[in-house]
């Protein structure tokens, strides 16, 4: 016989906020889909008659006893709890059925289901998620996998997972058991609607706000045809539509229809009912977007009073209330205000999920802002810390999730990690900060690619002394591990500990009415822990004094071993070449400038919206050969390399090579002006990664070097023809009449297909050169493409996976394509561009020659036969080599006395567009920076 309750859905969904404060760098703080709107679970109940009474169904009878009192006493209208479930009767009920009836008896399954549900109706959500787990693949065996209960418990396993954070397996349960459902008992089923709903809750949390509104239309039609208009279930999604109207932005709109839901709610339920508290909430967070401050504060601290009075203090809905006013506190001046109330919520939260869940690292970045905001850096640098370690952990647990979601993380947390660079730098900590940089770095590499298979960056990766450090695959450096709030987190933790312990004893008017003599051994307990409860509040804000001051005099940091590594290979390289962070904040660039024996820091005076504005103008302007660069490269270079002129003359660098962040990254930074000169003409400038080697300079290049060649010059569809890539193939390797730069066998059109490729990465030849087209589009590895010359296509997810592919060894592998640094630039942002070669040379590689423009036909050949003929006849390094080459081409146009080549420009581009117009400049010919500057070396330069 079926189990006596079977509830397919868990107790409600908590409320989901955004903080809705303004953070140091003077933008809202969001780390939710919507400020302070809530989402609200459906779910129903079910409950089966017995005829007949036994010892074990006496057992089963207590489970549904103990299921329908909690249901009873922690659930309303809303779904909401507000009352602790009788979890012992639970437990007593399970292991009875377990003994009278067997653990795979329905009824078992029934007890245990209703067990974990309270467990995490309590906010145990990962005991419940793996409890539910169990009993789901019980039932699946039992019942079987399409039986009601089996769908059940996998639904209430996927809003935990929910709770939990983890939205893209929550939507994929979810998703598996509304297939199901649909199919077995029809779309209009209860149950399925229920699931419906909640999956549009998560795939807000996924940013698929779309998707979501359209799921929720679904469910209110199938509701309204059900129940009518009125009823709870039509109400809750009526509130969730209001939201996604809130989260596009329509707040007058949402504003309507959350007045309307309310005013329902007030009638139906009351005015404190979860549900009326919900929408009420929802209601003064569209007042705050309206920008009705004083009616949202007065109604925010209404909801906050009546959600401590009827959910408790720290119920998930309770801490939202508190996240909502703080950030109307913010907003209308009262910060200290806010502190006491980000503070309490980060403790309930470190409770209730722990000190590294999503909800807890939103509400330490909020404390984080705010301290920056009132100039309290030290303070800030410990929440905005919390923060990223918590980011960490996240992002280790989605390295194999769908490479949408993890772009979606991305774009939510990497301002964490600029603002944390940004307040370690302000208070001298510099090596911390490019810790916390490459730890960034490490992020947008697993944007592209999971992390979790990638091999180590270096040997020297991931000190774990705060320094900075690269993935060693033993999980993120700690950034507390010896720094001055390492402390600090440990009294904070045991802050948490004792509060915990605390809320956990009963209720002393509760014991009164059992009696018993333990009310007195509880009451000494209870002044004992309120005694340590008070001295570790005292304890920890006595280290967060010391933070402060301990940053009036900070100690002179000790070179970690990341950043001894990097000046031991700049020293090995001769000491001529000098590494340049430049890291953007909201309203300044940082520049961290490493030599051999320095660490210098500047500020540029550029907000990184103005900086990404003039990157992808000079990018434009450099794509055009009608306009003159100079201009907008004269902008950029005082931006970028103006404020560090002084000191790179002072290290006497004669070389550079950048770690760039954002748009800058899509900049050909060989064609930066400084008023006189083009930047190539001054620095052979590469661009530096975190999986740059800091070994010794490999050995001088010599006449004996081989290379393998192969290219594409026949359109195939989606990809236009590329009729110079003949030249260039033969220019590198040539063979018969013709004589190429170096040794090695060429592979054109038909001839380069998977085994030449394969057979060319196998061999010996310390270059491997590739011109064709590759068209990177960092949203999926499956869609990035290396176009092949029998029109077949490899994607970049087959380039890394595939045992074919063995990039060990290379000195250089040159990919000559249409726009292979960048792809499609969405976010613009620039991470796919380092990602791409930082990917090679994880997989071997020692460096890669990419392009960051659609390149021309005429001028590719030059460039690539000079680049090679000075690397390896001349045995000049890389970067120095490439400057060479782009000299050579930007002179030859400029009528120098080199042979002139190609200055009547009449090859079909790279890119397929039409022939190139002469420049209305001064220069002439190829000398425009579009024929030679998209030319760029990431990784080991020398």
């Amino acid at each position: 016989m079926p189990g006596a309750v079977g509830r397919c859905l868990p107790a409600g969904r908590s409320c989901h906020t955004a903080v809705d404060a303004k953070a140091g760098d003077g933008r809202a703080l969001s780390g939710r889909p919507s400020p302070g709107n809530c989402g609200v679970r459906a779910r129903k109940s079910t409950m089966t008659r017995h005829h007949e009474i036994s010892p074990a169904r006496a057992a089963a009878a207590a489970a549904c006893l103990a299921a329908i009192l909690f249901s009873a006493l922690s659930v309303t209208a809303s779904g909401q709890l507000f009352m602790p479930p009788d979890m012992d009767r639970l437990e007593k009920a399970f292991q009875q059925s377990v003994t009278e009836l067997g653990p795979d008896a329905p009824d078992t399954l029934t007890a245990k289901h209703n067990l974990a549900f309270a467990k995490g109706a309590s906010g145990d959500f990962a005991a419940a998620t793996e409890m539910l787990g169990q009993v789901a693949e019980q039932r699946s065996r039992v019942l079987g996998p399409e039986h009601r209960d089996t769908l059940r418990s996998y639904a209430d396993q996927a809003n935990f997972l929910d709770e939990l954070g983890d939205y893209v397996a929550a939507r994929d349960v979810f998703s598996r058991v509304l297939e199901t459902m649909s199919r077995v008992h029809g779309p209009d089923d209860p149950v399925t609607v229920g699931i419906k709903n909640n999956l549009a809750l998560v795939l807000i949390n996924l940013g698929e706000v779309a998707a979501a509104r359209d799921m929720l239309l679904e469910v209110l039609e199938a509701n309204e045809r059900a129940q009518g208009e009125n009823i709870q279930e039509t109400l809750i999604v009526r509130l969730n539509l209001a939201y996604t109207l809130a989260l596009t932005g329509d707040h007058a709109r949402a504003r309507g229809e959350y007045e309307l839901i309310l005013e329902a709610y007030e009638k139906e339920l009351g005015p404190e009912a979860p549900a009326t508290l919900i929408a009420r909430n929802n209601l003064a967070t569209n007042l705050d977007s309206l920008g009705m401050d004083a009616e949202a504060l007065a109604m925010h601290a209404s909801v906050l009073e009546s959600r401590e009075r009827v959910l408790g203090f720290d119920h998930p809905q309770t801490i939202v209330s508190r996240h909502n006013l703080a950030g109307i506190m913010v907003k209308t001046g009262d910060s200290e205000g806010a502190k006491e109330l980000f503070l309490s919520a980060l403790e309930s939260e470190t409770r209730l999920y722990g000190i590294d869940h999503v909800m807890s690292a939103n509400t330490a970045h909020a404390l984080g802002s705010i301290m920056s905001s009132s100039g309290e850096t030290a303070q800030a640098i410990f929440f905005l810390k919390l923060a990223v370690v918590a980011a960490q952990k996240t992002r280790s647990s989605m390295d194999a999730s769908d490479e949408g979601t993890r772009r979606s993380y991305l774009s939510t947390v990497s301002s964490r990690y600029q603002f944390l660079f940004d307040q370690l730098l302000k208070a001298g900590r510099r090596e911390e900060a490019l810790a916390v940089l490459e730890l960034l770095k490490e992020d947008e590499m697993a944007e592209l690619v999971p992390t979790a298979s990638l091999a180590p960056a270096s040997p020297e990766a991931g000190s774990g002394d705060g320094g900075p450090g690269g993935n060693t695959g033993a999980g993120p450096p700690d950034l507390f591990a010896g720094t001055p709030e390492e402390a600090a987190r440990e009294a904070f933790l045991k802050l948490v500990a004792v509060e915990a312990e605390l809320a956990a004893l009963p209720d002393f008017y509760t014991l009164a009415r059992g009696g018993g003599a333990g009310i007195y051994s509880t009451t000494a307990r209870r002044v004992e822990l309120e005694d340590s409860d008070e001295a570790a509040r005292k304890a920890f804000k006595e280290e967060m004094a010391n933070l402060a001051g301990l940053l009036v005099a900070p100690a002179a940091p000790a070179p970690s071993e990341r950043l001894a590594s990097l000046q031991a290979m700049l020293a090995a390289d001769g000491g001529e070449t000098a590494l340049i962070y430049a890291v953007s904040a909201p309203e300044t660039l940082h520049l961290v400038v490493v030599t051999p024996d320095s660490v210098v820091t500047r500020e540029s005076p550029y907000a990184r919206n103005d900086l990404q504005r003039m990157a992808l103008d000079f990018r434009a302007t450099v794509q055009d050969s009608r306009k003159d660069p100079r201009p907008s490269g004269k902008a950029l270079y005082d931006a970028l390399l103006k404020p560090v002129e002084a000191d790179l003359e002072a290290a006497g660098a004669k070389a550079l090579t950048l770690s760039l962040d954002g748009a800058l990254r899509y900049v050909p930074l060989a064609a930066l002006y400084d008023g006189e000169r083009f930047l190539v003409e001054r620095y052979p400038v590469s661009i530096f990664t975190g999986s740059t080697v800091s070994g010794p300079p490999p050995a001088a290049s010599g006449g004996g070097a081989s290379a393998r060649a192969m290219g594409v010059t026949l359109a195939w569809p989606g990809f236009p023809a590329l009729p110079g890539v003949g030249l260039e193939i033969e220019a590198i390797v040539g063979s018969g009449a013709t004589e190429g730069i170096l040794p090695g066998e060429g592979f054109l059109d038909a001839a380069f297909d998977r085994a030449a490729l394969a057979g060319s990465l196998a061999s010996d030849a310390p270059v491997v050169h590739v011109a064709s087209h590759f068209s990177l589009d960092p949203s999926s590895l499956d869609k990035t493409e290396l176009l092949l010359g029998d029109g077949s296509r490899l994607t970049l997810s087959e380039l890394r996976t595939s045992p074919d592919f063995d990039f060990a060894g290379l000195d250089i592998l040159a990919l000559s394509a249409c726009d292979t640094g960048s792809g499609a630039r969405t976010a613009e942002d620039g991470s796919e561009v380092e990602s791409l070669g930082e990917l090679f040379q994880r997989a071997g590689a020692s460096a890669v020659l990419a392009t960051l423009l659609p390149v021309d036909d005429t001028s590719t050949p030059l460039v690539m036969r000079e680049f090679y003929r000075l690397r390896f006849a001349e045995g000049k390094n890389k970067a120095r080599a490439l400057q060479g080459a782009q000299l050579l081409v930007m002179q030859d146009g400029n009528g120098s006395s080199a042979p002139k080549r190609g200055t009547a420009v009449a090859a079909t581009g790279r890119a397929g567009g039409a022939a190139a117009a002469a420049p209305p400049w001064e220069g002439k010919g190829l000398s425009h920076p579009l024929y030679w500057s998209p030319y760029v070396i990431m990784g080991d330069w020398r």
